[in-house]
Parts: C-alpha cells; sequence; structure tokens
C-alpha cells in the first residue's frame, strides 16, 4: 500500500475484515491484518495503523466473545485477556483516535469509521452485561426475563437505528441475527410464564428462523473446509442459542399438551415428546406413579393473566373472552392423577391456592393439608407469578419430604431453563 491511503482502501480494508469477522474467521482475519501491518509498518499514518492494530484486537475479542469464555472464572495468577477487557481497550482507543481527526474528506471517513466500530464494540459491552445478568437468572438471583427482554429490545432498535455503515454490514447481520434470535426466546419463555399459546408459537418460529442465520454464517463452503476436523462447526453461543430453544421446545410441549396431542394420535405425540431435549410429561407422570400421587399438576392462576392467557388460537388484541366464557380461576394446565381423582381433588387444590397463609414461594416448597379432615398432603412451588407445580398425597405427609421438594425444585428448574441460563459461565457451580 501506499504511504498515503485512500478512501478506497479504508472501505475495502472494512468490507474485507467485517466479512471475515462476521463468517466467524477470526484466525484468517488477524493474519490478514497482520499482513496489512507489516506491509505499511513504515508509514506515518498512524489513524492508518491503530485502525488496523484496532481490527486484529477486535477479532480476539469476537473469537473469546463467541466461544463464550467472556464469563468464565479469572484466575488471580493470570493476566485478564478476556472480550470484556478488549473490548474496553478498544473503546478508549477508539475514542481517543476520532477526537484527534480534523475535518478532511480522508479523515471524515475515518472518524464514521472509528465511530461506528466504538457503536459496535460499546454493543458489545452491553450484550456481555446482559448475558452475566442472564446468568444471574439460572442461578436464582434474578427472577423473570420481563426486565431483560425490554432492555434487550431497546438495545436492538438502537442497534438498527444507530449501527448502519455500509462497509461493516456483515458484523451487523451477526449482531442482528444474535440479538433478534435472544429476543424471540425471552419473549417466548415470557409468554409460556403466563401460558399464552399463539404468542409463545409465534415467538418460538421467529427464533427458529433467526437462529437459522444465524448459523448460516458459517456455513460458507470456506469456513466448513476450515472447520470440519470439529466436533461441531459451530461457535458455543450459537450451540448454546440451540440449547435454550430446545427447552423452550421441550417446555411449550408441556404447557401446551392438550392442544398440542389434539393435533395428531397419541403415539405419535408421545414419540415426538420423547425427541424433545426433554420429556417433561413422561418424568410427571413416572414420578406420580412410582410415589403413587394422588395428583401432579400445573395450575395457572386465572385472577390476572385470565383474559390473555389459555389454550388455542386467540386475536392478540382480544382483552376481554366472549360472554359465556371467561375461565374459571385457577385451571388445571396439564394434570397427572390416579382416576377420576383430579374432578374431587381439584376445588381443594383451588382453595388452598386461593388462601393468603399458603405464601407460594418460587425457591421454597410450601405445604398444605386439604380437605374437611386434613386428610391430603399438598406440596406447592412456583414456577412463575402464574403457574404453580401442585404435587398431592393421600393421607398425611411430612412437609418435609426431601425427595418430593428435590424433584419439584429440580422440576422448576428445568422449566424456567436455569440450567442452560447458568451454563453461561463455564465451570460455574
Amino acid at each position: 500500500m501506499a504511504m498515503c491511503m485512500s478512501i478506497q482502501e479504508v472501505h475495502d480494508l472494512l468490507d474485507n475484515i467485517s466479512t471475515l469477522i462476521g463468517g466467524f474467521l477470526y484466525d484468517k482475519a488477524k493474519e490478514s491484518l497482520e499482513r496489512e501491518r507489516e506491509a505499511t509498518k513504515l508509514s506515518p499514518v498512524t489513524s492508518w495503523n491503530v485502525l488496523v492494530n484496532g481490527l486484529i484486537q477486535l477479532s480476539l475479542a469476537e473469537k473469546s466473545y463467541m466461544s463464550l469464555m467472556f464469563l468464565a472464572h479469572k484466575s488471580f495468577l493470570r493476566k485478564d485477556s478476556s472480550a470484556r477487557v478488549c473490548y474496553e481497550a478498544l473503546s478508549l482507543e477508539y475514542q481517543r483516535v476520532a477526537d484527534g481527526l480534523t475535518d478532511t474528506t480522508l479523515d471524515l471517513c475515518l472518524l464514521r469509521a472509528y465511530r461506528q466500530l466504538l457503536h459496535f464494540v460499546r454493543g458489545r459491552l452491553t450484550l456481555l452485561e446482559f448475558y452475566e445478568k442472564l446468568w444471574l437468572v439460572g442461578s436464582g438471583k434474578i427472577r423473570g426475563v420481563s426486565e431483560l427482554t425490554e432492555q434487550l429490545e431497546n438495545f436492538a432498535s438502537d442497534q438498527e437505528a444507530n449501527f448502519d455503515h455500509p462497509h461493516l454490514a456483515a458484523l451487523k447481520a451477526v449482531v442482528r441475527y444474535e440479538v433478534r434470535t435472544l429476543l424471540s426466546m425471552l419473549r417466548t419463555q415470557e409468554q409460556l410464564e403466563t401460558w399464552q399459546f399463539l404468542p409463545a408459537l409465534m415467538s418460538l418460529n421467529e427464533a427458529h428462523t433467526h437462529l437459522n442465520k444465524f448459523s448460516a454464517c458459517v456455513q460458507s463452503r470456506e469456513t466448513r473446509r476450515l472447520l470440519f476436523r470439529r466436533a461441531s462447526q459451530e461457535p458455543e453461543l450459537i450451540q448454546w442459542l440451540q440449547r435454550l430453544r430446545a427447552a423452550l421446545v421441550a417446555t411449550f410441549s408441556l404447557y401446551f399438551r392438550e392442544v398440542l396431542s389434539a393435533q395428531s394420535s397419541g403415539s405419535e405425540f408421545k414419540a415426538l415428546c420423547a425427541k424433545t431435549a426433554a420429556d417433561h410429561f413422561a418424568r410427571l407422570q413416572s414420578f406420580q406413579r412410582k410415589m403413587d400421587a394422588a395428583l401432579v399438576a400445573l395450575a395457572f392462576d386465572g385472577t390476572e393473566e385470565a383474559v390473555r392467557g389459555g389454550l388455542g388460537y386467540r386475536h392478540p388484541e382480544q382483552r376481554v373472552p366472549p360472554a359465556g366464557q371467561h375461565p374459571k380461576p385457577y385451571p388445571a394446565v396439564l394434570c397427572c392423577s390416579k382416576s377420576d381423582v383430579q374432578a374431587a381433588l381439584w376445588p381443594e387444590v383451588v382453595a388452598a391456592l386461593a388462601e393468603p397463609k399458603l405464601e407460594l414461594s418460587s425457591s421454597r416448597v410450601s405445604h398444605a393439608w386439604l380437605g374437611p379432615s386434613a386428610a391430603q398432603s399438598a406440596f406447592f412451588l412456583a414456577i412463575s407469578d402464574c403457574l404453580t407445580l401442585v404435587v398431592v398425597f393421600d393421607g398425611r405427609r411430612s412437609e418435609k419430604d426431601s425427595y418430593v421438594t428435590s424433584f419439584m425444585l429440580e422440576t422448576a428448574a428445568a422449566l424456567r431453563c436455569s440450567k442452560i441460563y447458568h451454563s453461561l459461565r463455564p465451570g460455574a457451580k
């Protein structure tokens, strides 16, 4: 390259490196940039050198980011070279260089490039903090994903509006697919927690579409050739998103078992559920039979969400059910029980759920006696604000039954996708 760079050379560099990083070819991007740095090491154009060196660091940071190493535990004796440190350093450097540029045509071209790259790395830092919050959801330190969904929606809008450099299009595509996939999944979980069939189904389909586009970035012939020896061709982040989607599909299959099973034969539906990431209904049914429980069920709190939640298809703007179709409070989402037990026991379960003394908790199993003579033992655990796991036994049973409480806590964690979120931090306990 000549000692005096041109605007076209800046655009060509950004196009090339954006395409390589956007295609997950981080090592190739780094090699290309190092050759460029070697060819121009005697150049006095400092802003160009900073651009090349910054892109080298960006390729390393992106490789670390996509491998999910940004939440790994830091060693006390080892220098922290995580993606977070790289992005923070790049943010400071890009801001410093941008502030020193003049109003020449070339500097204005570089100024836009630096500002867009600065927006990108600051966006990555925001996403790092977001994944940290998702890990906290998995750890039980943050309950629910509603606030996180709103935060991610605002972030997605900002990225679409302000990260628009035409020569960084491949980088924008990667961010778009990642954020839209994750956003669709968080919406799905939020809608599952309020038992909304059609919105959850549509969000799952959106997640599938965006995730396929995200995965397609890896599927170029060159990428496959370079990665064919690995156990999986996809980066860890994409694999994690695939596991999260699989977990949501399994939960969806449980919550809407009644309406889904009506669309196929019993044996076909059973076979389809067995292929999901977790056959929750089979597990609940097995527990009910093994423990000889009178009833194992999920109850939906219809007192607040009745106008939205429920089975089947409903227009999203329909807020009030048609006349005569107001649902009863606490309908059973599903139930595994002894024959003809549900009809007799359910009024007692509803009465217990409506009792303020019950003090439902999402982290601790509550206990109550059912019936006028307190002849049955009932255990309750809140899956979400609207869904409660219920287990009822004939006869009096200790409220400290460790097997029952452990089973209920494990079931709740699986339905909330807690283990998936917790796995964001390698080696976390």
